[in-house]
């Protein structure tokens, strides 16, 4: 017989790999065209967004934040450059370290993305509204067991 927790870790793993597969199939569906023939895939969107909610990153700190690779990271941001969405600037008196800004066109993702999940975010919120700052803290720890743990199976 099961026991309660193992019930329990299979139903989060589930829910989390259906949320997974929904969120793919999304990205999958969504892509911005910022002007006429200017398309941003799902991939590139994300890494415009994830530059955006953190100013003045390196390749570095992004591939930790995407859970990507340097290497991965590295081509999308040299992609995105060329096609105008992000800026690689050399920081003064450190001729290695290079920080990574929006262009205009980056920043227009940002907030066609942000207005396209307007709703889903105050939904989120509304929802979380309901719980303590603890529940909120308590959940967020488990999705960061979870993560920890793939993680490990990963390296």
């Amino acid at each position: 017989m099961e026991t309660v927790k193992k019930i329990i870790g299979n139903q989060i793993v589930e829910t989390f790999t259906r949320i997974h597969n929904k969120v793919n199939e999304l990205d999958r569906k969504m892509q911005l065209e910022i002007a006429k023939d200017l398309v941003l895939n799902a991939g590139e969107v994300d890494t415009v967004l994830s530059i955006g909610n953190h100013p003045q990153t390196n390749v570095t700190e992004l591939a930790k934040i995407n859970g990507v690779s340097k290497a991965a990271i590295s081509k999308m941001v040299k992609k995105l450059a060329e096609k105008g969405f992000v800026d690689r600037k050399k920081i003064a008196g450190n001729k290695k370290e290079v920080i990574l800004e929006l262009t205009y066109l980056g920043e227009s993702v940002v907030e066609l993305r942000n207005e396209h999940h307007k709703d889903f975010f105050e939904m989120i919120e509304s929802h979380l509204s309901g719980y303590s700052i603890e529940n909120v803290d308590n959940f967020l720890s488990v999705i960061k067991i979870i993560e920890n743990h793939i993680d490990e199976h990963l390296h």
